[in-house]
């Protein structure tokens, strides 16, 4: 007897968008998917209410079977209550839901009714809620400046520019003696963490919009002739030097300068894309780049760098060594 297989509820959505866009046959998709034409047969006489729990955001995504609360309204009343908390970026923890459900349980005269942790994580199962960390600044950002200033300002410039000439220049700390957090360990081991290093060096990175483009990294120390370099003719980074290893107004506009340099000696005209941190200052007298900054706390969703492109590099970084 053939183990019977049970689908999603995103993958019956594309399997209805592949019957609706490609008009294929419910035999071709169900060989396809490796289910019965009778299930397919199912999911299309059923495609409004599963476009409608699917779209609606009621069930979860991956659920492969409909479990129904045994409190329709309690599940429906807190699912409510959750979305407007999370639109307002307000944390929210299993405790919280628990202490919510009861709430809404005794609004509607279930005076008796306990929640168990068994419900809650049935609710959070049901309606995809996982338990995350939060990070980032992003939800301080005014969308409203940011969006106008994309439009008005942004826009415009981009259309001036051939892609291969649009660059973005972002710097990260690098802690480099930090330790992993994470560990292999015996099951009855108690795992202790110590003091974490916090040397750093500050790297810069400068990329193209296409990525045909990396510029070298300018990696910014706290002594000009560390030790480790003794004896090394050559390294593969730029390297800078100043009191907190931080960016400075002198260094960058040395790095500028010298980036400006090597895109006219190539009669090239660019943008440069950068926040408007204090260090970032206008520089006189460039002949090939045109500097475009960042509107003020908007860093988190306008820096392309910062959408990925720093954690890979700390990735690599670390896998290296």
């Amino acid at each position: 007897m053939s183990k019977r297989n049970v689908i999603t509820l995103k993958r019956k959505i594309d399997l209805l968008k592949e019957i609706e866009t490609k008009k294929l046959k419910q035999a071709d998709v169900a060989s396809r998917y490796n289910i019965s034409q009778a299930t397919v047969s199912s999911i299309v006489k059923n495609s409004e209410k599963l476009k409608e729990k699917f779209y609606g955001g009621e069930f979860s995504a991956q659920a492969k079977r409909e479990r129904l609360p045994n409190e329709p309204k309690v599940d429906s009343a807190l699912l409510s209550w959750f979305k407007k908390a999370r639109a307002n970026n307000m944390p929210v923890s299993g405790p919280v839901l628990k202490m919510k459900a009861k709430v809404f349980a005794k609004d509607i005269g279930l005076c008796d009714w306990t929640c168990s942790e068994g419900w809650v994580r049935r609710f959070t199962a049901r309606h995809d809620i996982t338990f995350r960390k939060i990070s980032g600044e992003r939800s301080s950002v005014d969308e409203c400046a940011t969006d106008c200033w994309v439009s008005d300002v942004l826009l415009p410039l981009l259309n001036e520019y051939d892609e291969n000439d649009i660059f973005n220049m972002d710097e990260t700390g690098l802690f480099w003696r930090m330790l992993p957090d994470r560990t292999l360990a015996f099951r009855a081991e108690k795992c202790h963490g110590g003091k974490l290093s916090k040397d750093r060096f500050t790297v810069a990175m400068c990329c193209n919009m296409t990525g045909t483009e990396k510029r070298p990294l300018l990696a910014i120390g706290k002594f000009r002739s560390p030790r480790c370099f003794k004896g090394i003719k050559n390294l593969p980074v730029t390297y800078e030097a100043s009191p907190r290893a931080w960016m400075t107004m002198v260094i960058f506009e040395k790095w500028l300068r010298d980036f400006d340099r090597s895109m006219d000696n190539m009669n090239r005209k660019v943008l440069l894309v950068l926040d408007n941190c204090t260090v970032h200052v206008k520089v006189d007298g460039l002949r090939a780049t045109n500097l475009l900054f960042l509107p003020p706390n908007a860093t988190s969703k306008l820096q392309p760098l910062d959408t990925g492109i720093i954690k890979n590099l700390k990735f690599f970084y670390r896998y290296a060594i």
